[in-house]
């Protein structure tokens, strides 16, 4: 039987996961990763973690101005 912290281990994991699904629901899930462009699933956005917070971290750059496109 899970103790305490396994518990909230797995909430923190699903919280996380759930937050995660909502960042970009304004992107299209175009079939392929919007930051690499690499093939994903249908409904995917990024391939990955890594591309995510990539693409997290230059479009706010770009919100800042800090970043020419």
């Amino acid at each position: 039987m899970p103790d305490e912290a396994d518990q909230a281990h797995a909430i923190e994991e699903h919280n996380r996961t759930m937050a995660q699904r909502q960042r970009h629901t304004t992107l299209p899930a175009v079939g392929k990763c919007h930051y690499c462009d690499e093939l994903v699933d249908a409904g995917r956005r990024f391939c990955g973690r890594d591309c995510l917070e990539d693409f997290e971290r230059i479009d706010a750059a770009r919100k800042r101005g800090g970043v020419r496109t």
